[in-house]
């Protein structure tokens, strides 16, 4: 992974939602490295150098892009336990899943979601989302240091 670029950490179950993730930022020649993960457990492993990561990463992703319904661990989990650790409290997480349950975006945002997607079903749709994601979190928003 490049150190000189932010890089988006995108934590789905889906096979086929990650590729067309890697495939819009393809698209998007800006370069963000991405680092898929299949469940929840995986991301706090990877976050927190735990399990079978070893070490904490050198820096921490622009962002993560978070589904909910995971096995072993979903995204409303991950989210507790990355705001009740002061070096992750602060990370963006955008919620991007297939549910668009009232109760799912309230509980998000109450547990720290910055933001809450509905991933669009239409392939081009997705395919733009992610696009408009990754052009947001890595070149115009400002993170803490």
């Amino acid at each position: 992974m490049s150190n000189s670029k932010p890089y988006i950490m995108y934590v789905d179950d889906s096979e086929d939602d990650i590729i067309m993730a890697r495939r819009a930022f393809k698209k998007s020649k800006l370069l963000n490295d991405i680092v898929t993960l299949s469940d929840g457990q995986e991301c706090l492993d990877y976050i927190f150098g735990e399990g079978e990561f070893d070490t904490k990463p050198e820096r921490l992703p622009a962002v993560i892009l978070l589904d909910l319904n995971m096995p072993r661990l979903g995204g409303f989990e991950v989210l507790e336990r990355l705001r009740k650790e002061q070096s992750t409290n602060s990370l963006p997480v955008v919620v991007l899943t297939t549910s668009d349950a009232d109760m799912d975006i309230t509980q998000a945002y109450q547990l720290g979601a910055n933001s809450f997607i509905t991933k669009p079903f239409n392939t081009e749709d997705f395919m733009d989302a992610i696009l408009q994601l990754e052009i947001y979190w890595t070149v115009h928003n400002t993170i803490p240091k």
